[in-house]
Parts: structure tokens; C-alpha cells; sequence
């Protein structure tokens, strides 16, 4: 959750600076640009970098991005494990009566010691 908060912060936070924040000059040239960059003559992209629109909408989307990251943890993001970034899987086990290894609860010969694990009555 917490790249893809980030990535959605990113997006809002350009979208709330557009919205809210540019007056129409800017929004004018912002247009502009976007229209050269899609016909492909995006030659002067130094003074679009150095703009105040630029400029503006680049730390709107960082900000939008660093809420949106932290917004998504707290918000109950799925648990991993530390060492393989993945959510922990959900398996009940129990130990084999004779090497005391680990084994699925349901399994009914040891992986480890291949010796017929005996069932619980419930």
C-alpha cells in the first residue's frame, strides 16, 4: 500500500496544485507544454524545469506523495514478513512427535523424518 499511496499522493498532489494553485498564465503554459510534448517537439524542456509551474506542481506531487505513503500505512496496509517483503502466510503447524520439527498440522508423515506422524482425536 505504501508505493501505491505514494504514487496516487503524487498524482493528487499535482492535480490539487493545478486545481487550486496556478493562475491562468500558468495554466495556459502548462497546456502548452503538454501539447508539444505530445506532438513530440518538447525542445525546451530547461525552461519548463526552471518555471514557477514547475516547480509548484513538483512539490505538490512530493508532498502529495510523502502524505499518501504515510496516509496508506497507517490506513492498515498488509503486514510483511521483514525478510521477504511478503505478507506472512497464514499456515497452522505443529511439531513432529519424533525430530520436533515443524510440520503442517493436517500432515499425516514428516517431511523431516519421513515417520508416520500419528492423528489427535478431537
Amino acid at each position: 500500500m505504501g508505493i501505491f499511496g505514494s504514487l496516487l499522493g503524487f498524482v493528487l498532489g499535482v492535480v490539487v496544485v493545478r486545481a487550486f494553485m496556478l493562475d491562468n498564465v500558468e495554466e495556459l503554459g502548462w497546456r502548452i507544454f503538454w501539447s508539444e510534448v505530445q506532438g513530440g517537439r518538447a525542445g525546451e524542456l530547461g525552461n519548463v524545469a526552471s518555471s514557477a509551474t514547475f516547480l509548484k506542481c513538483f512539490v505538490g506531487g512530493i508532498v502529495g506523495a510523502a502524505l499518501g505513503g504515510f496516509v496508506g500505512e497507517r490506513m492498515g496496509g498488509v503486514p510483511t514478513d521483514p525478510k521477504t517483503g511478503l505478507p506472512p502466510l497464514k499456515v497452522e503447524t505443529k511439531k513432529c512427535p519424533f525430530c520436533a520439527e515443524e510440520i503442517m498440522k493436517e500432515a499425516v508423515v514428516c517431511k523431516h523424518c519421513n515417520r508416520d506422524v500419528p492423528t489427535q482425536a478431537t
